[in-house]
């Protein structure tokens, strides 16, 4: 009689794991479905070089420039002096230059999780690019170590709201959140372990869509 090893499938799985890996299969039974989970190449940078770009400048943007103004036209043109800026100054490549829209950047700006992402800049407490490691059970209940940056998150009325980018084209907002449910969970998790508070909102903020979508 052939001997089968009991533990065959945590063979398969690693011990550690980014949380965007979490995007990358929804569940083990799924493992070979790949996710793309960034816009498609337009002929500049790839797919995901495009997501990074837009990454970056959300990173290093000067959130608080766009306080007090409404007027898109002026919200455009800050965005794009700012580019431009961060550009000369080498913190965004040509190429990232070239990809971030500052219309898209206005969509975002004029958005309401922006304008409360302006709101928590303001008062202190939004936090930007934060990394972790934490052990988290997978959904065969085994414990596996994940690390990951979570693009911003903040306190507002005693809770936490989680917010991330993602720049995916042609997607529906169900199709949105089952790709990356379980890598917010992930982020939930460690936001609500490092600051004691509960995560109230969970955000995807969808470049494409130029407006949030949250579950």
């Amino acid at each position: 009689v052939a001997y089968v090893y009991p533990y065959m499938r945590s063979t398969l799985k690693p011990v550690k794991m980014t949380a965007s890996q979490l995007a990358d299969h929804s569940s083990m039974e799924d493992r070979t479905r790949w996710v793309y989970k960034y816009a498609e190449d337009d002929g500049t940078l790839t797919g995901k070089e495009k997501g990074t770009a837009y990454h970056r400048f959300f990173e290093i943007m000067d959130i608080g420039a766009f306080s007090g103004l409404s007027d898109p036209g002026k919200i455009t043109e800050t965005a794009k002096k700012m580019i431009e800026a961060y550009a000369a100054d080498g913190m965004l490549t040509e190429e990232q230059h070239k990809t971030v829209v500052p219309e898209k950047i206005t969509e975002y700006v004029l958005s309401e999780i922006g304008q409360r992402m302006i709101s928590a800049y303001l008062s202190g407490t939004l936090k930007r690019e934060a990394q972790f490691v934490m052990g988290r059970d997978d959904a065969d209940g085994e414990r596996r170590l994940i690390q990951g940056i979570i693009d911003a998150y903040f306190e507002e009325d005693g809770e936490m709201v989680i917010v991330d980018y993602k720049t995916d084209k042609n997607k529906t907002d169900d199709e949105l959140i089952n790709t990356y449910r379980e890598q917010l969970e992930a982020y939930s998790d460690a936001v609500e372990a490092a600051t004691g508070l509960k995560v109230k909102e969970k955000v995807i903020y969808s470049v494409d869509k130029g407006r949030p979508v949250r579950f």
